[in-house]
C-alpha cells in the first residue's frame, strides 16, 4: 500500500511550482530590461559597491562585460528556480520518493551553491572593471563575503545531501520491493 501525501502539501508545492514559474518570468524580463538598457545596471550597482565615478565614463567594453556577469549570476539563480519547479512539480504530483525528484533536490542545491560562487566572484570582478580607468590610487579591488554567501553555500550543500540521501532511500526501497 502506498501513502498519498497530505493534499495541503500537494497544493502547496502547486502553488509553490507556480511562483517559481512566476519568479523565472520575472527574472527573465529583468534579463531583457538589463541587455537593452545597461544602464539600468549600473545605477543599481555603483552605489552598492560604493563606488563614485567622480564625473568618468564607462567604456563600452566595461558595460558589455558587466551586462555579462549580471546575466551570468541571473543564470545561475534561472537554474536553481527552473529546478525547484520540478522538485514541486513531483511533490504536487505526489512524487515526492521518485528518482526525478531527489534529482531535482540535488540540482537546486548545485544552483544554490552556483549563486553562492557568482556572488563571491561579481564582487571583486564589478569593482576592477569600474575603477579600471581611474586615475592612479583609485583604481580598486575588494572582496566581501556576506551572510547570504554563507546561507547558499550551507542551504545548497544541505540539499545537494538530501537529494543524495533520497537517493539511496529511493534504492533501498527498490532493493527491499524485490524481496518481497
Amino acid at each position: 500500500m502506498t501513502q498519498q501525501l497530505p493534499l495541503a502539501t500537494r497544493r502547496a508545492a502547486a502553488v509553490l511550482r507556480t511562483l517559481s514559474l512566476l519568479a523565472i518570468a520575472v527574472l527573465v524580463g529583468l534579463a531583457i530590461w538589463i541587455a537593452v538598457d545597461p544602464g539600468v545596471l549600473l545605477a543599481h550597482r555603483l552605489p552598492e559597491l560604493g563606488i563614485d565615478l567622480g564625473g568618468r565614463m564607462i567604456s563600452e567594453t566595461v558595460t558589455a562585460l558587466l551586462v555579462i556577469g549580471a546575466l551570468f549570476a541571473l543564470t545561475t539563480v534561472l537554474y536553481t528556480l527552473w529546478h525547484m519547479a520540478r522538485l514541486f512539480e513531483c511533490y504536487a504530483q505526489d512524487a515526492a520518493l521518485t528518482p526525478r525528484a531527489a534529482h531535482a533536490l540535488r540540482h537546486v542545491g548545485f544552483g544554490f551553491l552556483a549563486q553562492a560562487a557568482a556572488g563571491l566572484l561579481a564582487h571583486p570582478v564589478e569593482t576592477l572593471l569600474l575603477t579600471a580607468g581611474a586615475p592612479a590610487g583609485q583604481k580598486m579591488l575588494s572582496f566581501a563575503v556576506s551572510s547570504s554567501d554563507l546561507g547558499f553555500v550551507l542551504a545548497g550543500g544541505m540539499m545537494m545531501i538530501v537529494g543524495l540521501v533520497t537517493s539511496q532511500a529511493i534504492a533501498l526501497r527498490a532493493e527491499n520491493e524485490g524481496f518481497v
